[in-house]
């Protein structure tokens, strides 16, 4: 018997709400994944996007402070235990945006290598003057007067940029810096956005250069440091950029 073409459309009809059934099913799964992973990354004890445990809910930078005195000859100031305790809380929740194996370049910024959780750290690199840390693995003696006097093989490698220069850093000086942040990452955050991010402070200032250099924009969090700023650096007008969206950024100031 041949069906009428009445049977085939309601056949087909119900075909389709299947496979609507179907898919409207598999993406509810999926959500419930993602958000139990989220929800254990909130946990104390928690994995990170490479199954690296970490404690997402206090990160204890005491010892990197007490450990390391700042030497005013290279004008390091170090963040205050607070805010390097947010700031990596930043990043190890912008890792989930990125590749499980996600590289992480420190430029200038031993306070936040120092303090990531061990396991994340292996796969971050310190680029630093002070050779007080040549021991560590991670370590890659930099001067920012040379931006690109870096081993080839560290070139467009890296997935995301912390960067905190000097203190009384130049504008001329932040083209060096950025030079040196486009050369490590694998997309240049100008032409491709948020394909590699960046996290960097400076003064205000420099806002307008921070556009135009990395691509990035100024958050509502201002940090706080350790220790006294110096004379010619206003601290309230220190704040953090990012080319990427953060409600920790945007709920913390």
């Amino acid at each position: 018997m041949i069906p009428r073409p009445t049977t085939i459309k309601r056949i087909s009809e119900h075909s389709e709400t299947l496979k609507l059934l179907c898919k409207l099913m598999m993406n509810a799964s999926a959500n419930g994944r993602r958000r139990s992973r989220r929800d254990s990354a909130s946990s104390n004890s928690t994995t990170d996007t490479a199954g690296t445990d970490v404690d997402t809910c206090d990160y204890d930078a005491n010892e990197f402070l007490e450990a390391n005195p700042e030497k005013h000859e290279l004008e390091q100031r170090w963040y205050s235990r607070e805010s390097i305790s947010l700031y990596i809380s930043v990043i190890m929740d912008a890792l989930w945006t990125l590749p499980a194996d996600a590289r992480i370049a420190f430029i200038c910024t031993p306070s936040l290598y120092f303090t990531i959780p061990e396991r994340t750290r292996s796969r971050c690199f310190l680029f630093d003057i002070d050779e007080r840390w040549s021991s560590d693995r991670g370590f890659v003696l930099y001067n920012y007067i040379k931006p690109i006097d870096i081993d080839a093989s560290f070139a467009k490698s890296f997935d995301m940029v912390v960067i905190d220069p000097p203190c009384s850093i130049s504008s001329e000086d932040w083209e060096k810096v950025a030079r040196t942040a486009t050369y490590l990452l694998k997309f240049n955050p100008i032409w491709y956005g948020s394909k590699s991010l960046v996290l960097t402070t400076t003064e205000s200032k420099h806002s307008l250069s921070m556009i135009r250099l990395l691509g990035v924009r100024q958050k509502e969090y201002k940090p706080s440091f350790a220790t006294a700023t110096p004379v010619n650096v206003n601290e309230k007008e220190y704040d953090t950029y990012t080319n990427f969206r953060s409600a920790v950024l945007s709920s913390a100031a």
